[in-house]
C-alpha cells in the first residue's frame, strides 16, 4: 500500500474519531421515574383519575447551546376509575388498567436562569400497549354483597383481559410540559411535568357500552399528567 493511501486512511480515521466524539459529547443519558395521574376521555360515564408509575431512560441530544431534543423511552401505567353501582344498589368501581411502553419525543428550548435551566417542551408520544385489564374490586364493605357475587367483600369480582381485537396496540399523542435541570457536581438532577393527550383510541369499538353511545361518536382516549424526576450523567 502506498504512503498516500496510508495517509488518506489515517485522515479518514481521524475524521471519524472526531465526529464520533463530537456526537457522543452532544448526547446525555440518564434514568428517571415518577407517577402518572391518568384518565380516559370518553363519552360513556363520569370517571376519576388512576394513579400509575412511569420509569425509563432519559436521552438528551444537544442541538446547540439553546435547544435540544429529549427522548424518554419508558414503562408507563395509565387508565381510569369509573364509580358505578348495580341493579341492587351495591356500589363498586370499574378500573381500566393499561400498561404501555411510551416513547415521548420532545423539542426543548433551554432558558438559563443562573445555574438552573428552565426547559419547556413540546412534541409527540408513541405508545405500545403491553397489557390491558378491566378489574372490579369491591367498593362497599357490606358483607352481604358477597352473597350476590359469591366472593368475599373487598376481593376482586373479576380480572378480565380486554379482547385483543378491540384494543389498539399503537397510540399516538401530543405532549407538552416544562422541566428543569439542576447541576450537582458531575451530574444533573432533572424534574419534569408533562401532559399527554392521545389522538388515537385505546379501544377500536364500544364493546359492551354500545347500547349507551352512538358508535359514530365513540371516543376512548388516554390522557395523563406525568411527574418525573431523575439524574442525567
Amino acid at each position: 500500500m502506498s504512503q498516500r493511501c496510508i495517509r488518506f486512511n489515517n485522515t479518514l480515521l481521524i475524521i471519524f474519531l472526531i465526529i464520533s466524539r463530537s456526537s457522543i459529547a452532544q448526547v446525555n443519558f440518564g434514568v428517571g421515574g415518577g407517577v402518572n395521574f391518568a384518565n380516559i376521555d370518553q363519552k360513556i360515564v363520569e370517571s376519576d383519575k388512576l394513579v400509575g408509575l412511569n420509569i425509563g431512560v432519559k436521552i438528551n441530544y444537544q442541538l446547540n447551546e439553546n435547544y435540544l431534543v429529549s427522548i424518554f423511552p419508558s414503562f408507563s401505567e395509565k387508565g381510569s376509575v369509573i364509580p358505578s353501582d348495580d341493579t341492587l344498589g351495591n356500589r363498586y368501581e370499574v378500573i381500566f388498567d393499561f400498561k404501555y411502553i411510551d416513547l415521548p419525543i420532545t423539542f426543548v428550548p433551554r432558558w438559563k436562569l443562573g445555574q438552573v435551566n428552565l426547559l419547556p417542551m413540546v412534541g409527540v408520544n408513541i405508545g405500545y400497549l403491553l397489557s390491558s385489564h378491566l378489574s372490579i374490586p369491591r367498593w362497599d364493605s357490606n358483607p352481604n354483597i358477597s352473597d350476590v357475587y359469591n366472593i368475599k367483600a373487598g376481593e376482586y369480582l373479576k380480572f378480565i383481559p380486554l379482547p385483543e381485537p378491540k384494543a389498539n396496540f399503537w397510540t399516538l399523542g401530543l405532549v407538552g410540559g416544562v422541566g428543569t435541570a439542576i447541576p450537582i457536581g458531575s451530574i444533573n438532577l432533572f424534574i419534569e411535568s408533562r401532559f399527554t393527550y392521545d389522538l388515537t383510541d385505546a379501544y377500536t369499538s364500544a364493546m359492551g357500552f354500545s347500547n349507551r353511545i352512538d358508535s359514530k361518536n365513540w371516543k376512548f382516549r388516554n390522557y395523563y399528567l406525568s411527574l418525573t424526576s431523575g439524574v442525567l450523567f
